[in-house]
């Protein structure tokens, strides 16, 4: 996969690799994969290409600053859509409330314009990576003057993430509560019923029943329900979920 991800692209002129070909608005460039000369994608003039090395670096030199160590997974579709997660080995802050839990930070880059390169922010399940997003840090585009201060921020800092999550817990909820919320969010009866299912087996194990715990079954929810949706739509509706909660 590293192969992959870092995979030598470029743009060029589509006359250089098509030269019969009649060049339509927006097509007038190309993104191809040197070593093999495959076409990743037509474009435009404009389109800004951001290579996968250089996000990643953005966020792995700064790990490397304060000596984080981290795991790194990472998931492509159609060698353009590109989905890496780096899980933090830090102490964590808000094991208190959420045992089990660790930092996450996730960068998403294409070289096709359909996904902009960005950094979010999240804290996942250790046993299956399942990611809740940070209720205190948003995403932020890779090119802002302000991303390398939203990851220290992240790194450094997990104290109103904390709070957010132990107000969470002391909110009251019940099994209808799930219902109502995904009938306000307009989530699929799948999702509502795999809810149920989760917040039903967080009580067995031992979780008190809190708006806490029903938001973890429902977040977790979104996320093994209909497993063919990209992770951006994903994660559209669990921030969304996140913001109707707090």
């Amino acid at each position: 996969m590293t192969d992959e991800l870092y995979a030598t692209v470029k743009k060029i002129p589509t006359s250089e690799i098509l030269p019969k070909y009649k060049v339509s608005h927006c097509k007038e460039y190309v993104i191809i994969q040197e070593d093999t000369k495959d076409i990743l994608q037509f474009c435009s003039k404009d389109y800004k290409l951001m290579l996968n090395r250089d996000v990643c670096n953005l966020v792995e030199n700064l790990l490397k600053k304060y000596k984080i160590k981290f795991q790194r997974i990472t998931r492509s579709i159609s060698r353009t859509k590109f989905y890496i997660d780096y899980f933090l080995k830090i102490k964590n802050p808000i094991k208190d409330i959420l045992p089990g839990f660790q930092p996450c930070i996730s960068v998403w880059n294409s070289y096709d314009g359909s996904l902009k390169h960005h950094v979010n922010f999240n804290w996942a399940q250790e046993k299956d990576h399942i990611k809740i997003p940070s209720p205190s840090c948003h995403s932020i585009d890779t090119c802002s003057v302000h991303c390398h201060e939203h990851l220290e921020k992240f790194i450094k800092n997990g104290k109103k993430d904390k709070l957010c999550f132990e107000k969470l817990n002391l909110k009251k909820a019940d099994f209808d509560t799930i219902s109502k919320i995904c009938k306000k969010l307009k989530l699929s009866v799948e999702i509502k019923r795999t809810a149920i299912q989760n917040l039903e087996d967080n009580i067995k194990h031992g979780l008190q029943l809190s708006m806490l715990t029903a938001y973890l079954a429902i977040n977790k929810a979104i996320v093994t329900c209909n497993v063919k949706e990209l992770p951006e739509f994903k994660y559209k509706r669990k921030k969304a979920l996140l913001l109707e909660l707090i």
